[in-house]
């Protein structure tokens, strides 16, 4: 699902957990906000997350990524400073196949993995 760069605005809708065959979710570009909803974390299927240049709130956590065993590129990034990544060591156990994350304008911590 591509909707980059279309002035979206808003919050991503948690029933997104519901798209249990979306491979690729890229919202970069646009003016999204609010939480990115624990229900991404249902998207068995996905292989892409690109949620870059938005002005996302709230924090992000191992629950957000529980079951994207399969995902390979993981992007996120916030134009205002009220975002947080939190994330522990074992986050990333989870994942067989990634390549590529890239978090920028995110408050990041305490311990990000190595």
């Amino acid at each position: 699902l591509g909707l980059s760069s279309n002035s979206l605005f808003g919050p991503i809708p948690a029933s997104v957990g519901n798209l249990s065959n979306l491979r690729a979710l890229c919202l970069e570009g646009n003016m999204m906000n609010g939480k990115v909803p624990r229900s991404i974390g249902q998207l068995t299927s996905l292989e892409t997350l690109y949620l870059l240049d938005n002005n996302w709130e709230s924090t992000m956590t191992n629950i957000h990524f529980h079951n994207l065993s399969n995902i390979y590129i993981f992007s996120i990034s916030s134009k205002i400073n009220s975002f947080s990544f939190k994330v522990t060591q074992d986050c990333f156990t989870y994942f067989k196949h990634l390549y590529l994350v890239e978090v920028c304008g995110c408050r990041v911590g305490p311990t990000f993995p190595n």
